[in-house]
């Protein structure tokens, strides 16, 4: 018997790195030098009481579950995600973990309490919910640098085609994981036909998914107030398509959002000449004019007062 902890961080929309999210104590070893890969297929047992954990755990009494890794889109199901892929056969591990709404409850914590000193009760309180995790076995699958081209390019589909599906259901956060899980591929397929000399630019499904994946991403980040990050996407999206319309009106709104005005109308202006029927396109054309006018309006407002 050993223990050994491990702290490890999941994704985060933040162009920062996230705070951990997870701490993993190591009670029994597993064997063997492998961990599960993308796409391995893995039988864990879990042991808790915690309800969060509900309908995976029932009355506490230990579950056996199967997990794909990668396939994780809950929460939850993405910190057990990231805490097997660092397993060995037969390692039992006790998980600690917090959630995004923990975090809000925290931080009204510590602005009501003094701060804590004993660690334990600290580590509580930071990763508040516990599990323990045994991985049972997982099947041996090839890592993305051993993938052949065909198969990287069908992944980067898959997640691309999931992300659609959850960020129709609004949940914008799984879909952001599946469409950089999908950009993932789509830069590992540059490298090896880079490395190949070969060029891959005039492959139009290739071109078409780095395309769409660059738009979504830009339109989870949309959501989420991320303009800069909006910006930069979609500059690559124009790249492989000037004349697209999804990504100038993403940009332009991201542009109008960070009160560059006149970038914001050069897209917005040659959105709506490709797409003059565009009711959306309209509308931040029409937004752009009053924040100017406002802006003028201001400006001119302080140079009376500086001159007068």
């Amino acid at each position: 018997m050993s223990e050994k902890t491990v702290m490890a961080e999941t994704w985060n929309f933040s162009p920062w790195k996230p705070p951990p999210k997870f701490q993993k104590t190591v009670l029994n070893n597993g064997v063997g030098l492998n961990i599960p890969q993308e796409g391995a297929v893995c039988s864990v047992t879990l042991e808790s009481q915690d309800t969060v954990l509900l309908p995976l755990v029932r009355g506490g009494s230990p579950e056996t579950v199967e997990l794909t890794v990668g396939e994780a889109d809950t929460e939850i199901e993405q910190i057990l995600d990231s805490c097997v892929r660092t397993m060995k056969a037969g390692e039992v591990c006790a998980l600690r973990f917090c959630l995004d709404d923990d975090k809000i409850h925290r931080r009204t914590e510590i602005h009501q309490q003094c701060p804590v000193e004993n660690t334990e009760e600290s580590c509580n309180l930071d990763f508040p919910h516990a599990v323990n995790v045994k991985l049972e076995k997982f099947t041996e699958v090839p890592g993305i640098w051993q993938l052949q081209p065909e198969e990287k390019l069908q992944r980067a589909s898959h997640h691309k085609d999931v992300g659609v599906k959850l960020f129709q259901k609004q949940e914008t956060r799984a879909a952001f994981i599946r469409f950089s899980k999908a950009m993932k591929y789509i830069v590992s397929l540059e490298h090896d036909y880079s490395q190949q000399k070969q060029q891959f630019s005039s492959d139009t499904n290739f071109k078409n998914l780095k395309l769409l994946c660059h738009l979504n991403m830009a339109a989870c980040q949309l959501k989420c107030k991320k303009f800069d990050l909006v910006v930069k996407n979609c500059t690559e999206a124009l790249k492989i398509d000037p004349q697209c319309v999804k990504a100038l009106y993403r940009r332009g709104s991201a542009l109008l959002a960070l009160q560059d005005y006149d970038q914001a109308k050069k897209d917005l202006e040659k959105a709506h000449e490709l797409n003059p029927i565009d009711t959306a396109i309209v509308r931040q054309l029409k937004e752009l004019k009053i924040n100017v006018k406002k802006y003028d309006n201001k400006l001119a407002h302080g140079l009376k007062k500086l001159f007068s």
